[in-house]
């Protein structure tokens, strides 16, 4: 079965039963969707995801990653794994490669 059923499949199952539904976009970040955004958001299920984890070092020649959600998860994840966030601060110079290699982005 394609992936992308799969995908839409897997989200609607999760939404029939309440489940938090988190997707690893590594190989879809910088290659999927509307400027390199992913499958997610190529399909239109961001509403339906609670959690999407994109990584900067494959298709964008970076290195890092992010978690992208609701701002109930971001409000979680700064009150609960504060450390975690400053450990993993990106510096100025990677954000600027990262936001340089969306902007070119096709999509």
């Amino acid at each position: 079965m394609e992936t992308v059923q799969r995908l839409k499949e897997v989200a609607s199952l999760c939404k029939k039963y309440s489940a938090y539904l988190i997707v690893d976009q590594a190989h879809a970040t910088g290659v999927i969707g509307p400027k390199g955004r992913g499958l997610v958001q190529e399909l239109g299920l961001e509403d339906l995801v609670f959690a999407r984890i994109v990584t900067f070092g494959k298709a964008l020649g970076c290195h890092g990653a992010a978690i992208l959600g609701s701002c109930e998860l971001k409000s979680y994840l700064i009150n609960f794994a504060r450390s975690f966030i400053y450990t993993t601060a990106l510096p100025p110079h990677t954000l600027a490669t990262i936001r340089a290699a969306y902007s070119r982005a096709r999509g």
